[in-house]
């Protein structure tokens, strides 16, 4: 039988939000569990329905930091990234806190572009870019679609370009009202969302006795409440909060100018106290860095500073 077994001091009254992306790279990043992020990704490609549809039969995972070739450009940490089995590459990227996605998102796959290919390769062997970007926010106002796909086409013929990235904005706020709707049918997709966005726990423990793949999502998610990531969750998930909140009072006094970077450099520091803190406890570089997410070199740096 299928049940939730939480952390004893968490108390159900908050929702569990499982697009923190603690929770989401620890479910669907973790090695030997790929089949989740297979299921996730064919569901969505699906939802398109194009002649040439992806079927995802496997993949790899991949290191999530793209660094730049010059210590001059902004460098990327993806959420997730994986290589799949017809040589695409996919960056997954959850985001909670409302900010212009779309030149972040096109700035993310011209790096994994490339990044991707090595000296002396020739250009055909660039490989397919796929950005996936999981918003609970509403990001683009030219139409009301909970999801909309972007990629490279001849203005005139409208046929796609070869090698082309796409890229999928999927925006949760409206998928919830979709949902309320009754617009979906019950297929893979509307399973995986119904889960992600907590619409209704008790359908998906109902589904999850007939389906493998939702059973094992959330024994996962139990051993993750159970773990000491958990401490982690509730400090990320303040930490949007505190996030929102803040938002809410600048948008209130007209200082949205300049926002965004002050709110992402305070998470960062925030990040770093946490780290401190660990090492201070005894924790080891290594542990520190699979708990938080953050490299072991910077977790180090910040041990040299404690010296």
């Amino acid at each position: 039988m299928v049940t939730y077994m939480t952390n004893a001091n968490f108390s159900h009254k908050d929702k569990i939000n499982r697009l923190n992306d603690l929770l989401f790279k620890r479910v669907f990043g973790s090695k030997g569990h790929e089949k989740l992020l297979v299921s996730l990704l064919n569901s969505i490609f699906a939802s398109y329905n194009e002649p040439n549809q992806i079927v995802v039969k496997s993949l790899t995972l991949m290191d999530r930091e793209l660094d730049p070739l010059s210590q001059h450009y902004k460098r990327c940490l993806l959420d997730l990234r994986a290589r799949l089995d017809n040589e695409a590459i996919v960056n997954i990227e959850v985001q909670v806190r409302p900010t212009s996605f779309m030149p972040r998102s096109l700035y993310y796959a011209a790096l994994s572009m490339v990044l991707s290919l090595p000296e002396g390769e020739d250009y055909t062997n660039i490989p397919h870019i796929i950005m996936i970007n999981l918003l609970d926010y509403i990001d683009r106002h030219d139409n009301d679609d909970w999801i909309n796909s972007y990629t490279v086409v001849n203005k005139r013929t409208l046929q796609r370009a070869p090698k082309a990235f796409d890229l999928y904005n999927i925006e949760m706020p409206r998928w919830r009202e979709a949902y309320a709707a009754g617009k979906f049918g019950n297929n893979k997709l509307y399973k995986w969302f119904v889960l992600l966005t907590q619409s209704d726990d008790k359908l998906i423990l109902d589904w999850a006795k007939n389906d493998p793949e939702l059973e094992e999502y959330i024994k996962m998610e139990q051993a993750f409440f159970n773990s000491d990531e958990f401490l982690l969750y509730l400090q990320r998930e303040r930490e949007i909060k505190d996030a929102k909140a803040a938002r809410k009072e600048a948008l209130q006094e007209g200082m949205e100018k300049g926002f965004e970077q002050g709110i992402e450099r305070g998470i960062e520091q925030g990040i770093e106290k946490l780290i401190i803190n660990m090492l201070r406890h005894g924790y080891s570089a290594a542990q520190i860095s699979a708990m938080t997410d953050v490299s072991e070199d910077l977790v180090r740096r910040l041990q040299t500073g404690l010296s």
